[in-house]
């Protein structure tokens, strides 16, 4: 018998080979879920150092530079105001 002449019998045909594909893919794809994430990337030193130029060696490292030095400005501000703070409070009784 010919099959490329019956419609209906290729069509069952192609039907169970999808569907094992399908299986099989699906199957796959869950052992691919399932498996084990790998461990996450240490820090870098930037990420550990929060003074550690990040830029550093890149185009952008005069501004990494520059960015470190605004970074220490505003802390030194920022301590100038808390210290003048206490001693207004102490003042004021």
């Amino acid at each position: 018998m010919n099959h490329a002449m019956c419609p209906a019998i290729n069509r069952s045909l192609l039907g169970q080979a999808s569907f094992g594909r399908i299986s099989v893919l699906l199957f796959v794809l869950t052992l691919a879920a399932c498996a084990e994430s790998p461990p996450p990337p240490e820090p870098t030193t930037a990420a550990r150092d929060p003074n550690a130029n990040a830029l550093e060696g890149t185009v952008y490292d005069t501004q990494g530079k520059a960015l470190r030095k605004a970074n220490e400005v505003e802390q030194q501000v920022l301590d100038q105001a808390a210290a003048q703070r206490k001693a207004i409070d102490e003042a004021g009784g």
